[in-house]
């Protein structure tokens, strides 16, 4: 069988491709795949014509807006192979450009096809001569960046080794990237090439009288006149591939081509005139391309112009504009269309997309404004005028981010004659060009015309803050709100919410601006900073407005790792540092990399690093004094380690480390305004401190997924000099040394002690070194311990998770969650971010197919936080596909709720399940036993501290490799790989149990919130405090504090294999 795929204007091509090679093979039948099917179609008897959209290519509907047609049908290829496989059920498959045209049978492609999988044509086989005529192209650099074979001739035997391979070229030339120039021109040839390193068979097929073109006519003697007698090195010539070939310009071999000429070469004249002839006949046969059909891909549902930078830019900023909506439709085309008109994260750049493409392409405004790219301003003034000489001016009336305002309404509509605007809906907006046109030439109105044409110079803006500051600018608002990012914000953004959407505002204006606090945005911003060391560094003083520049303009670079500011928080930025930059002094001075070149905090070392502002407004000064009055400690700490007190060994900071049986007060340091699941084990231990009345303060760190009410004053340290001990949670496979990252006053003489989340069963060898500066080491659970214990060569000590139930919601009924009513719910809820791999939600769905049958009354709901970020959301696509592949009732639940929502679904499940490879501790297990709800997990790693067979229902694991890498789980690294099949019958013994599962789940209920309350774990904390952690066990009853040993020896090794009952029963898994 024989595939080739087209769009309509290239039909009469397939006509040829078609007509030749049923001439040749007509025991081969050729299906032709169409991208439309506007044109007639007059092939039959020749070939089989099959709708491309049946292959699902048309699923993805952004596919068809990066990619131009010609684009759109490479990328198709692989999709047709999957569906001729799928479908037809041929043993083998040839595909064909429809390019090509054959004058012989493939006797040879056809034969190799029974000993391999592939049979791949190269483009050459020796060398071009003459290297040194750099000139002459295409070369061997040419050929070997298009592909060393060529994509459009090949054959492949239907087996499972070629279609994963098939799958694999999908992914690479219709995923993110492809065809993108930014990604090295990823087409499909160049993805195609990669058959040679995936695949074990395949077969380079050397046969000169194949696959001819220009590409290879330096190697091959073409001769003969006529079609019958062409040979090639004295052979029949079996096809000639007329890549980059125009019937219309028959004496031009290939538009790509400047080796070869159509004068020197007779053969290849008779044989171009030849195909021209063939070609011009079926067009005119078939009655050309249909403008409408070429116009549904090259415009928007409008009639708006999708051009050649357009599509590049879509490419390039795939993973941020992209975002599931339909771009044929009105709303998609106005998303889409004005995407152009908005700046993008990654860019580097505060310009929208399109006018940074259209500067880089004109060295003269680049020259003009060398720092556009952080005040965009004068550039978009430039655009606003030239829009419709460079042809974007019907995209900038349609879809520019900022409608004209109430004011400018009124304004033009006392000017312009009623007669002008008969007929017109946006005068102002998408019919402003046809407004322009009947007032150009008309006297005065000329005048107004002009006018109407800068319009966008007064009320453009590319981001919502950025709409928002140029409307403030107002002289009736400004004088309304002087104080617009101090006292007046809070009326501002009442003001906002009844008349943003008047003055032409996103509906979204005064949440943007609510958010966007200076304390808040100063507060992400800090955030980031202190995590890019840096930024820092080349900008110490940003935030206060010296080298503000520079450090927007590589918070703007850093965007492409989805941080925890925005670009509305960059707009902000540059408000704050233009008008009020005393706002900056106090994230100025609790940057990291600050706080460590200004320690310890003397008021007068701060005022010489604050000097260059100080005497520029006395509100610096005042800012200043403001932070040292809200945190007095700074002068207590300074004054303790000051050189003097320090010579005479006064230092109230000086620790006796023979003496830790009277613990003072402990600074928590931890992710502790972060909602994932190390903040709450941060915020956890502040908690049970607590209900020791051990005095406690907790100091947040940053990290990329914040709360959303992060503010300046959470970011602040508060500390208290006289306290000796320091608890640091944290990730062990962070690469810096925690203690280099704060100020060496914080950490010096005191007792650091490290409480590490981790879930692997190997720990690296060089955290020895790393970790060798902390006093002690805790873990989350006993699995960790011993991991850990192993690698740093010195005991670690077992503390478990709190389980904190302070403002947990009742349990909830199914209907108030959306759950269904009359099914049972399982559920599952996870974290993408945390490794979707590790966590397993695949294998989970594929224990639920094997337990469970269309007609049972069952629902699988898989819950992801943070599913809107872009760098999970190819594994997302990967889940969806595996649930859409099940045809049971499985919901993939994206939303973004609050923690008290997310409890209230797991109060209403009837049960929660997770097969996860690997846990450090298992919250979410937890929370739901709390809940009472009967629970079924892997039985491996850290939730074995709290879970067995008597309170839950765990699943069989025996350990594995990682196969797919991801975050620190490498290849050869271990996890436990849960037996579906097992997990499959505890599935279907909870469904079909309804009794057992509940006396489980009750027995749960009450061990952990024993087991794991904050009283419970404060005890064990204090007894590490006070040096008796070692000895003393917690004897509450069966308590999984009380199921192994407190304190893990060093050296001992991790588990191998886990029983069904959860025991290790040939290793230490759940001592």
């Amino acid at each position: 069988m024989a595939v080739t795929v087209a769009s309509d204007d290239y039909l009469p091509n397939v006509a040829v491709l078609a007509r030749s090679f049923r001439s040749v093979h007509p025991e081969i039948p050729l299906y032709v795949f169409r991208l439309q099917r506007d044109a007639p179609w007059m092939l039959d008897g020749v070939a089989v014509e099959v709708d491309a959209r049946e292959t699902g290519l048309f699923d993805d509907p952004y596919l068809r807006l990066k990619l131009d047609r010609s684009e759109f049908a490479m990328a198709a290829k692989p999709s047709v192979l999957q569906w001729t496989a799928a479908h037809l059920a041929p043993r083998r498959i040839l595909f064909l450009d429809a390019d090509l045209c054959f004058f012989a049978p493939a006797r040879e492609l056809i034969a190799r096809l029974d000993e391999h999988d592939w049979v791949v044509s190269p483009h050459v086989l020796t060398p071009y001569p003459h290297a040194r005529r750099t000139w002459v192209r295409p070369d061997l650099t040419d050929i070997a960046g298009a592909g060393l074979i060529n994509s459009g001739l090949f054959g492949l035997r239907v087996n499972a080794a070629t279609g994963e391979f098939t799958e694999q070229w999908r992914d690479l030339c219709q995923g993110f990237g492809a065809f993108d120039p930014d990604r090295g021109h990823r087409e499909e040839q160049k993805s195609f090439n990669w058959v040679l390193s995936f695949s074990q068979s395949v077969h380079v097929l050397r046969d000169p009288a194949t696959n001819v073109a220009y590409w290879n006519l330096h190697e091959r003697s073409l001769r003969g006149r006529r079609p019958d007698a062409f040979t090639v090195n004295g052979e029949p010539l079996v096809c000639f591939h007329f890549s980059g070939f125009d019937p219309h310009r028959p004496f031009q071999v290939s538009r790509h081509d400047r080796r070869h000429s159509y004068l020197d070469h007779p053969a290849l004249a008779s044989l171009l005139r030849e195909y021209s002839s063939r070609v011009l006949s079926e067009e005119d046969r078939l009655g050309g391309a249909d403008q409408e059909s070429v116009a549904a891909w090259t415009t928007f549902p409008s009639g708006l112009e999708i051009d050649r930078r357009m599509r590049m830019l879509y490419k390039r900023h795939e993973a941020t504009i992209a975002n599931g909506l339909d771009p044929w439709t009105e709303e998609g085309e106005h998303y889409y269309a004005s995407a152009m008109l908005r700046p993008q994260p990654g860019s580097g750049s505060l310009l929208p997309v399109l006018i940074r493409q259209l500067v880089d392409e004109q060295p003269s405004v680049r020259s003009a404004h060398p720092d556009c790219d952080v005040h965009p301003e004068p550039v978009l003034a430039w655009f606003a005028g030239e829009a419709e000489r460079l042809g974007y001016g019907e995209l900038l009336d349609r879809h520019r981010p900022t409608l004209p305002t109430v004011d400018h309404l009124l304004h033009f509509g006392e000017q312009v004659p009623r007669s002008a605007l008969r007929g017109l809906d946006q005068p102002l907006g998408a019919d402003r060009s046809k407004l322009l046109r009947r007032l150009e030439g008309t006297g005065d109105r000329a005048e107004l015309a002009r006018r109407l044409r800068t319009l966008d110079d007064e009320i453009w803006a590319e981001t919502t803050m950025a709409g928002i500051r140029r409307l403030v600018r107002r002289r009736g608002i400004r004088s309304a709100y002087p104080e617009p990012l101090g006292d007046d914000h809070p009326r501002l953004v009442r003001w906002l919410r009844v008349y943003g959407a008047v003055e032409g505002l996103p509906a979204d204006a005064a949440e943007v601006f609510e958010r966007c606090r200076p304390s808040r945005t100063l507060a992400r911003i800090l955030s980031a900073m202190n995590r890019f060391r840096h930024l820092g560094e080349i900008a110490p003083l940003g935030l206060v407005g010296i080298g503000s520049e520079t450090l927007i303009q590589h918070l703007l670079w850093c965007m492409d790792t989805h941080p925890e500011y925005d670009l509305d928080d960059l707009h902000c930025l540059r408000w704050i540092v233009a008008e009020a930059p005393w706002l900056g002094v106090p994230a100025t001075l609790e940057l990291h990399v600050n706080a460590r070149r200004l320690d310890p905090p003397m008021r007068e070392v701060e005022e010489a690093f604050l000097g260059p502002v100080l005497g520029r407004d006395p509100r610096f000064r005042e800012a200043h004094r403001a932070h040292r009055r809200r945190h007095p400690w700074r002068d207590r700490l300074a004054r303790s380690t000051s050189p003097r007190r320090a010579l005479e060994g006064e230092s109230a900071l000086l620790r006796d480390r023979n003496d830790r049986n009277e613990p003072t007060g402990v600074h928590v340091f931890g992710f502790l305004r972060s909602p994932i699941g190390i903040g709450t084990m941060g915020r956890g231990v502040v908690e049970a401190l607590r209900t020791r009345s051990i005095p406690c303060r907790g100091q947040a760190l940053p990290n990329v997924i914040m709360d959303e009410d992060l503010d300046l004053e959470h970011l602040e340290v508060d500390f208290e000099p006289n306290w000796k001990t320091n608890v640091f949670v944290y990730f062990p496979h962070r690469r810096e040394r925690m203690l280099n990252l704060l100020p060496e006053s914080l950490v010096a003489d005191r007792r650091n002690i490290a409480y590490l989340a981790w879930e692997q069963q190997e720990a690296h060898p060089e955290w020895a070194e790393l970790f060798a500066d902390f006093d002690d080491i805790w873990a989350l659970s006993r699995f960790a311990g011993k991991s850990l214990s192993a690698a740093m060569k010195r005991p670690v000590h077992h503390v478990p998770c709190v389980l904190d139930r302070r403002g947990w919601p009742p349990p909830t009924a199914k209907s108030e969650v959306g759950f269904p009513r009359q099914r049972r719910v399982f559920l599952f809820n996870f974290d993408p971010n945390s490794s979707i791999e590790r966590k397993n939600p695949f294998g989970l769905v594929e224990a639920f197919r094997r337990a469970f049958h269309p007609r049972d009354e069952v629902t699988l709901w898989i819950r992801a936080a943070h599913g809107h970020r872009r760098e999970v959301a190819d594994g997302l696509r990967r889940l969806a596909a595996s649930i859409d592949a099940t045809g049971l009732d499985i919901r993939l639940d994206l939303r973004r709720l609050d923690r008290v929502d997310l409890l209230r679904m797991v109060s209403a499940c009837d049960a929660y399940v997770s097969l996860h490879h690997a846990e450090g501790f298992g919250y979410t297990c937890a929370e739901a036993m709390a809940y009472g709800r009967p629970t079924i997990a892997s039985g491996y790693s850290g939730n074995l501290d709290f879970m067995d067979e008597e309170n839950s229902y765990l699943v069989d694991c025996e350990v594995g490799e990682v196969e797919i890498p991801e975050g620190p789980f490498v290849r050869g690294s271990l996890w436990g790989m849960p037996d579906l099949d097992h997990a499959a019958h505890q599935l279907r013994s909870v469904y079909r149990h309804p009794r057992e599962a509940a006396r489980r789940g009750r027995r749960a209920a009450l061990e952990v919130k024993n087991d794991l309350a904050p009283e419970t774990v404060g005890r064990r904390i204090q007894a590490l405090l006070e040096g008796r952690g070692q000895e003393e066990r917690d004897t509450a009853g069966t308590s999984a504090i009380s199921r192994g040993p407190a304190t893990i020896a060093a050296g001992r090794s991790g588990p191998a294999t886990v029983g069904r009952s959860g025991s290790a029963e040939a290793s230490e898994f759940a001592n």
